[in-house]
């Protein structure tokens, strides 16, 4: 998943690519009036809270997780409720953001349904000496930002 000529010519040689885990939690978001209820799953990080919701058409089933030992991942920053109040807060904006005049027609209900880790991969670039950090988000294949380098500069040097 790590580019390699641009890769290399951007940051230099790949020496190390590891998996790391952020713990994420999961909520099923209800919305809209009584007679057309949409239903929609978020997963927002346990961490800072900072990170982009990802969203899902459905809660995690049991076959797709798995449970096994690392000391690679994440520990968790926020609660339940300040994780709640967070992802309402942001549904919010972005419902806002669509056109204020729909604020009064929204209903809006969001349980926690589960708590987990998300997988990402971490590449270590090294030139000259220095090391680079490219993350990529390992169930969407893409590549983060300064957040989730931050999240590892904070496990690394706690």
């Amino acid at each position: 998943m790590f580019p390699g000529p641009f890769g290399q010519l951007r940051h230099g040689r790949l020496r190390l690519a590891v998996d790391f885990y952020i713990p994420y939690r999961f909520f099923k978001l209800t919305s809209g009036a009584a007679r057309n209820r949409n239903t929609t799953y978020f997963a927002a990080d346990a961490v800072t809270g900072a990170l982009d919701l990802i969203e899902f058409k459905q809660a995690p089933s049991e076959q797709e997780m798995s449970c096994f030992e690392t000391e690679r991942f994440a520990e968790v920053g926020i609660d339940d409720e300040e994780a709640i109040r967070q992802v309402r807060e942001r549904l919010m904006r972005l419902i806002f953001m669509k056109g204020f005049f729909k604020l009064s027609q929204v209903e809006m209900e969001i349980e926690l349904v589960a708590s987990l880790h998300i997988p990402y991969w971490v590449g270590v670039y090294e030139r000259r000496g220095v090391a680079h950090l490219e993350v990529i988000n390992a169930l969407q294949g893409r590549f983060e930002g300064a957040k989730i380098r931050e999240i590892l500069a904070k496990w690394v040097h706690p």
